[in-house]
């Protein structure tokens, strides 16, 4: 059995996919938008959506840097990341509709990206739409 030294250790760890990356970033923005008040005072809470805003739009900018190299990784979790990112704001998104309805005609059995749409849906009034999606992720579960 053989152990990995530590340079190899690292350079494995640098070795981050594009998925990967675009993981931490979203998993960023949904922390900032989570927490925003940890870090900013009550004064700025007519900020906060413009903020979180300006945090999606950058999140997004990488999502398009990085897209080709996911959509090769794995085309329906680039989409549906993608599709989290956009619908990150507490206001109903077309184009995280779209990209969620995407995701889920390429993989039926995405769980989370079910449940993604279904709160998409949810924002959008479409109270229907948002149970049909529920419960195909509960069929997939």
């Amino acid at each position: 059995m053989s152990e990995e030294t530590d340079t190899e250790k690292k350079l494995s760890c640098v070795k981050q996919t594009a998925v990967d990356t675009l993981n931490e970033k979203l998993n960023e923005l949904y922390i900032y938008r989570d927490h925003y008040f940890e870090k900013h005072s009550l004064d700025k809470a007519d900020q906060k959506n413009s903020d979180v805003e300006n945090e999606m739009k950058n999140t997004l900018k990488l999502f398009e840097t990085l897209k080709e190299n996911a959509e090769q990784e794995n085309k329906t979790m680039y989409l549906y990341m993608k599709g989290r990112a956009l619908n990150v704001m507490p206001q109903y998104s077309k184009e995280a509709e779209e990209v969620l309805s995407r995701a889920v005609k390429l993989d039926p059995k995405h769980v989370d990206a079910w449940n993604e749409l279904g709160d998409c849906y949810w924002k959008k009034d479409d109270i229907e739409e948002a149970k049909n999606c529920f419960s195909g992720a509960l069929f997939h579960v």
